[in-house]
């Protein structure tokens, strides 16, 4: 038996259960009752159970956080945008993503700096100056980087890569 769990069979049942997930895979705490609840489970008893686990240290929505952000700027080069909705789809708090995200507010620019540069240098030969900050202005944006960040770096890059690549 589980020390400091209720001895009713549907706790012991949602807690091994829970426990196998998190085996598998960290989640936050919202992804663990959204995954019981898809094994069947009550959300009352799926709640307890992720309530028990994060007593325990198992779940630290914090560190989920902390690096599902950090491998999305650091290794996907994603912007604060992209990164807040991956944070969302976790289940994680809107206070900590603001948290989480303000430890990388300052290197949000060098980051697109970065990965404007990584676009420039695929262009093709030949386009004309609107083409390459038209491409380059939208492929940022898609990696989720805000309007006047964009903006900021489109000048900063001005013309270095107007002639593409040959």
């Amino acid at each position: 038996m589980t020390i400091g769990m209720p001895t009713d069979d549907i706790y012991q049942s949602a807690w091994q259960c829970a426990l196998a997930l998190l085996g598998r895979r960290a989640c936050s705490r919202a992804e663990l009752v959204a995954k019981l609840r898809e094994e069947g489970f009550p959300d009352d008893v799926g709640r307890q159970v992720a309530d028990r686990l994060v007593d325990y240290g198992y779940i630290a929505d914090e560190e989920i956080a902390r690096r599902e952000a950090e491998r999305c700027f650091l290794r996907k080069g994603l912007g604060p945008l992209q990164v807040k909705l991956r944070l969302r789809q976790r289940g994680i708090s809107p206070e900590l993503i603001a948290e989480t995200l303000a430890n990388y507010q300052a290197a949000e620019r060098e980051l697109c700096l970065k990965q404007a540069r990584k676009k420039l240098s695929g262009l093709p030969a030949g386009l004309a100056p609107a083409q390459v900050r038209a491409r380059v202005g939208v492929y940022l944006a898609r990696k989720g980087f805000s309007t006047a960040t964009i903006e900021w770096c489109l000048e900063q890059v001005g013309t270095e890569g107007v002639t593409g690549t040959p």
